[in-house]
């Protein structure tokens, strides 16, 4: 696959932001990496995967109690059975939600429609593939992400632009025209440079 990189770099006046245009391509990977960071940081889930893993322990722990009298041999298989489950549900946890955004991702993937045009100028933010384009004002940005690999700009609560730092030229050079427009513009930066899918 050959993902080309362009930037071009112009003065503006209005708050000395330059402008700067990419043109780069999303793989799956990009994409399973965002929805596995949106999954760790949604409370929603976060609530799910903690209910899940005390549901587990509870079940087991009551087969456990209710075969006393039949069998404490059972009773005490089924405990030593919750605390092994207790504490390797993070583990399985992690790999089921992979798995299964890994097979979303690989049913829906369309790399036609990822190879993404975008342009930062001192006001507005226009992304373009081929279903479509879009154009809206820097200043209704929500925040904008920093990982170890990935820029995530959000636009809403469900819309995000992932830029993947591998497949831009400057990285850093990125990075100081992200900052420029948050401290411009006063839209959170979040650094999460430690993130991982846990």
């Amino acid at each position: 696959m050959f993902i080309f990189v362009i930037i071009k770099i112009q003065h503006t006046t209005l708050i000395n932001i330059a402008m700067l245009e990419l043109n780069y391509t999303l793989d799956k990977d990009d994409y399973i990496q965002f929805q596995l960071y949106i999954f760790s940081i949604s409370p929603i889930m976060k609530k799910q995967r903690r209910t899940g893993r005390f549901i587990l322990l509870g079940i087991l722990l009551i087969l456990g109690i209710l075969f006393i009298p039949f069998n404490p041999f059972i009773s005490y298989y089924f405990w030593g059975m919750a605390v092994l489950a207790f504490l390797l549900f993070p583990l399985y946890s992690r790999w089921f939600y992979k798995r299964t955004l890994r097979k979303n991702t690989e049913r829906n993937y369309d790399s036609e429609n990822s190879t993404i045009s975008f342009k930062i100028s001192d006001e507005t933010i226009e992304s373009s593939n081929k279903i479509g384009h879009t154009t809206m004002y820097l200043k209704e940005l929500l925040s904008i992400i920093e990982l170890a690999d990935y820029f995530y700009i959000q636009q809403s609560k469900q819309v995000y632009y992932i830029i993947p730092k591998k497949k831009i030229a400057d990285p850093e050079g990125f990075k100081s025209h992200l900052l420029n427009c948050s401290r411009a513009l006063q839209i959170p930066y979040l650094l999460e440079l430690d993130w991982k899918w846990r």
